[in-house]
């Protein structure tokens, strides 16, 4: 697929959305708002290269990070200490998650050998492969061996594979319903595996700096399986794997959860995130990453510790200072901001002496006897006014609130 030219992504007035850092960067030029989702397990590494979380570059125009787990978030925040960042999990995994599986075949249970590219952003992204080779015939030997690899190292593995008569499997999804155990060295598969299939046991090399923390496969959470560090112990691996213990099953499915939160949902998550960041859709300037003051003489009155930490967030200490206000956001429990409260006010600024949403009634504009009802968990009014007693402007939108039951 050729990519689109940059007079078609300056064309448009949305956001770009993307998972690698080069199709990133390039769009840069577009002057769109850019929301960048961490791919895969969301691995970075200690020399903070830009294509992984924490680097910098041009990672600085990212508008909205979504990120895998907290992991990654962690370390963009780092880097970026006023980005919009969001735990959304990762989208990929949501259907594969549901797909049927088909295990242990008749002729034993089926394992999957497959290796991380040659990448030479540091020692831990290179390929285990030239490492563990001589001893796949073996493997090929005592177990229903099949073979798969990452996108960049494909060609190299299929042509092992061929060369030892055994099956490539091209598809990661297949690999997830058809194989028992997978076996791998430093690929996000590793754990998606992992949290969507089954058992894995984790290759290390000599190359594989113990002394670095790289966070996750290096070396937080490199325990996820039977691991082997020279080839003669991969055979008692695998078999380690495929007996399973019930600590080493539990140890397996809490590192998931945790490398993979809201599996299933993540699409959606992310969907919401984005949608309550409208500036973001329209194509317009974001809200400030520092708060920014409320008009003179516009207050929020609320007693929800959650409110408050928000308004503080967007708007600063000053704006919950209510003793002179004029203008005042009555905020009940429950509601959460969701962008600046400044269009709202603006109304009340222009004339109106209310703002509130209907519940339910449509009218965009009613005096008092035309108005049935109106949310009272969250209004705009002059210093002494509720909207059923004065001029109201009634809105059927959120004007940047959300309300949770």
């Amino acid at each position: 697929m050729k990519p689109a030219p940059l007079s078609e992504l300056a064309a448009g007035d949305g956001p770009i959305v993307t998972s690698a850092y080069a199709d990133m960067s390039r769009c840069t030029k577009s002057q769109r708002h850019l929301i960048m989702f961490e791919h895969g397990a969301g691995f970075s590494f200690s020399n903070v290269h830009p294509s992984y979380a924490g680097g910098s570059h041009d990672r600085r125009f990212v508008s909205l990070f979504c990120e895998v787990n907290d992991w990654t978030q962690r370390r963009n925040l780092r880097t970026f200490h006023d980005a919009r960042s969001h735990v959304v999990g990762c989208p990929k995994l949501d259907g594969m998650s549901k797909a049927k599986r088909t295990r242990r075949a008749k002729s034993g249970p089926v394992v999957c050998v497959s290796f991380h590219w040659d990448c030479l952003v540091a020692p831990e992204t290179r390929s285990a492969m030239s490492h563990y080779e001589g001893v796949l015939p073996e493997i090929a030997r005592q177990f229903n061996l099949v073979m798969h690899g990452h996108p960049r190292i494909a060609g190299r593995s299929r042509e092992l594979a061929d060369k030892l008569g055994l099956e490539y499997i091209e598809s990661f999804d297949e690999v997830c319903r058809r194989a028992d155990v997978y076996v791998n060295d430093a690929s996000s598969t590793l754990y998606e595996f992992a949290a969507l299939a089954g058992p894995v046991v984790v290759l290390n090399a000599p190359w594989y700096r113990r002394g670095v923390d790289h966070g996750l496969r290096f070396w937080d959470c490199s325990d996820i399986g039977p691991s082997c560090d020279e080839p003669e112990e991969l055979a008692d691996a695998i078999r380690a794997a495929i007996d399973e213990p019930k600590e080493m099953r539990e140890r397996r499915e809490d590192y998931s959860l945790s490398v993979f939160p809201y599996m299933g949902e993540s699409a959606e998550r992310a969907a919401h995130v984005i949608a309550h960041l409208p500036e973001l859709v329209a194509g317009e300037a974001l809200p400030p990453l520092r708060p920014e003051p409320l008009p003179p003489g516009c207050a929020v009155a609320t007693v929800d510790k959650a409110t408050i930490a928000d308004v503080l967030l967007w708007h600063g200490e000053a704006a919950l200072d209510v003793r002179e206000a004029e203008y005042i956001a009555h905020l009940g429990p429950g509601v959460r901001l969701t962008g600046s409260l400044e269009p709202a006010f603006r109304a009340l600024l222009a004339g109106w002496d209310c703002v509130a949403a209907h519940v339910p009634y449509p009218y965009k504009a009613a005096t008092a006897p035309r108005m049935l009802k109106y949310d009272e968990r969250a209004y705009f009014a002059r210093a002494g006014l509720k909207p059923q007693d004065a001029k109201t402007w009634l809105l059927d939108l959120s004007f940047a609130l959300e309300v949770r039951e």
